[in-house]
């Protein structure tokens, strides 16, 4: 039942995120510069964080579990940006595919860091 719930949430987010990542989206005008980048390295980390989830679901070790998130997110974060280059709307901007590769960087990095319990089943 963890795999189907884990999946299912890993799924839409992934779906959400393509979604926004393609939609027509207006940023505030008082915003700041950097805050697309910052919201790239936020929706990137938490898809690294609920992807190992996933991935530990499917009883992988945690160190698998961890990469196969990063490398999913990475080709997904380069997926919607060369996606972006086919709407009217939007564009491929180097810099947001980096800033979801330093959110994933991150999340990958807090994620080795911490021991894996094992009174804990995923």
């Amino acid at each position: 039942m963890r795999r189907l719930t884990s999946g299912v949430l890993f799924a839409l987010y992934s779906i959400a995120l393509v979604w926004v990542s393609l939609a027509p989206v207006q940023a505030p005008e008082n915003a700041p510069g950097y805050t697309d980048k910052a919201v790239h390295f936020i929706l990137y980390a938490v898809l690294v964080f609920i992807g190992c989830l996933f991935f530990l679901s499917a009883h992988l070790n945690k160190k698998t579990a961890v990469f196969a998130a990063a490398v999913y997110s990475v080709v997904m974060g380069l997926a919607t940006e060369c996606l972006q280059k086919f709407t009217a709307y939007r564009t491929f901007d180097w810099l947001d595919w980096v800033a979801d590769c330093c959110g994933v960087l991150f999340a990958g990095l807090i994620l080795m860091s911490f021991p894996r319990s094992k009174n804990i089943s995923v």
